[in-house]
């Protein structure tokens, strides 16, 4: 239990304490996070990639060059600022490096969902009203307006961030809340790929569990060694 609490590093494994509480019930708390982050990542996935592939797609047909990473001379938003095409100089350097060729869909891949996401920003306001409609096809026209595209796809991207640095989210008091945000969100954008994510969708089953889901889990970690003498690692140190 030490040595786990000492590489987990005692500041994060605190966050999983509750006054009062005992090391079996953080134990607990820290695997249900892990339960509850690997759970997430199938719908984040979905959206990042549909949501970024729709926002390319749909900036090209505006602006009548589906090249407009690779080629923005030829058209393109000039509402582009110094960052986001240093962003784009950036992940073509990156997929030079890695690639025989680049092309316009592998700076799609490695532009990061900041820069995305960043294309909600207020400083984009003249684009919106041409590609909307066509990156959020199914989002109600009541409501869709870029503000509140960008505060949705902010939490996303919020919690999308938490989890790829894995931090606790256990205790967010809107979690549940947010993970329905997020699939009616896929909706908008894509509900075909929607669909095919709620067939994988653990996320309701793990977070319902609750910590004590974990109870067993927990009292092996803490009475069973990592490695003992003949036998395979608990862990695998090769991922």
């Amino acid at each position: 239990m030490a040595g786990f609490e000492a590489r987990t590093s005692f500041a994060r494994f605190n966050s999983y304490r509750k006054s009062g509480g005992t090391d079996h019930d953080a134990i607990c708390r820290y695997l249900w996070n892990v339960a509850i982050c690997e759970s997430l990542y199938p719908i984040l996935q979905a959206f990042e990639i549909s949501y970024r592939n729709a926002c390319h797609v749909a900036i090209g047909k505006a602006y009548g060059n589906a090249h407009w990473l690779r080629d923005p001379s030829a058209g393109g938003p000039s509402t582009l600022n110094a960052m986001e095409n240093q962003k784009i100089d950036d992940a073509e350097a990156e997929v030079g490096q890695r690639k025989p060729a680049i092309t316009e869909e592998f700076l799609v891949a490695e532009l990061g969902f900041g820069f995305w996401s960043g294309l909600l920003n207020g400083h984009h306001a003249t684009m919106w009203p041409l590609i909307i409609a066509s990156v959020f096809p199914h989002m109600p026209q009541v409501k869709r307006d870029q503000k509140t595209a960008a505060k949705t796809v902010e939490k996303i991207r919020r919690l999308r961030n938490a989890i790829a640095h894995h931090r606790s989210i256990w205790h967010w008091p809107d979690l549940a809340d947010q993970h329905m945000a997020l699939r009616e969100a896929q909706k908008w954008v894509c509900p075909h790929t929607a669909r095919v994510v709620l067939l994988i969708d653990r996320f309701p089953g793990v977070f319902s569990r609750g910590a004590e889901g974990f109870s067993d889990a927990a009292a092996k970690l803490q009475t069973q060694p990592l490695i003992q003498p003949g036998k395979p690692s608990l862990i695998n140190y090769s991922i």
